[in-house]
């Protein structure tokens, strides 16, 4: 059953009552970092949840961060905090005014019991949202996929190849900066690995997602040299 279909279900049996009512003043504002990056920038280590971009009818689409009892909706019209409802299984939220309802690839917003909004997780953005959420400042990936990097200013860089099988981690040192060539390089070696990043202020596209990046990007990892495309969650 999908995650409209338990909504119904959820509706008949009474779990939503109550919903209309209004949520206390005052919610506590989270920001993206979660949790510090240079904490372990793995999902399986340092997320403890689950990171899903939802897009909904209309153009209305939001990020979504999702733990055992609580989730966090980065909605356009602010942030939210949700409790689960303990007679649901887990994969229903709510706070008086929101309510929603997770499944595996979809999700149910209601608005005061009345705005019902049918949503798909985009798990290309998903991605991206989950490195925000870490803490990352600047993410980037290979052309073909093969690997993905991720850089926090003042914390550590994460290097994953080799479809997840090799994770390399650094100290991310301050850059050297070209305002004319509009690049900045950062030179890094943890002991066992050298690594420089250099970020290009020009467009990158990637076959794979077939996403217009505004930087690219180049890897040279000890011998090996690697071409792929970035974003930064903030102005560098």
């Amino acid at each position: 059953m999908n995650a409209f279909g338990r909504l119904i279900f959820f509706l008949i049996v009474g779990v939503l009552a109550g919903c209309a009512n209004k949520p206390a003043h005052n919610e506590p504002v989270v920001q993206y970092t979660v949790t510090q990056h240079d904490q372990g920038a793995f999902p399986s280590q340092s997320m403890h949840g689950r990171v899903l971009f939802l897009q909904c009818p209309g153009g209305y689409e939001f990020p979504a961060y999702i733990q055992k009892d609580t989730a966090w909706l980065f909605l356009p019209e602010g942030t939210k905090r949700l409790v689960s409802g303990k007679s649901t299984g887990g994969d229903h939220y709510s706070n008086g005014e929101y309510s929603f309802l997770v499944g595996k690839d979809d999700a149910v917003l209601i608005v005061d019991g009345l705005a019902v909004k049918q949503c798909r997780n985009n798990e290309k953005k998903a991605v991206w949202e989950e490195a925000k959420l870490r803490g990352a400042d600047f993410r980037a990936v290979g052309i073909k996929g093969e690997w993905s990097l991720e850089l926090s200013l003042e914390g550590n860089t994460v290097f994953i190849g080799d479809q997840g099988n090799t994770r390399i981690l650094f100290k991310t040192p301050d850059p050297i900066i070209d305002r004319e060539k509009m690049t900045s390089t950062y030179n890094m070696n943890n002991g066992e690995h050298h690594l420089v990043v250099k970020i290009e202020g020009k467009s990158c596209h990637d076959p794979i997602s077939g996403q217009l990046f505004d930087t690219s990007v180049t890897l040279h990892l000890d011998k090996q040299v690697l071409k792929g495309c970035g974003r930064a969650f903030k102005p560098f």
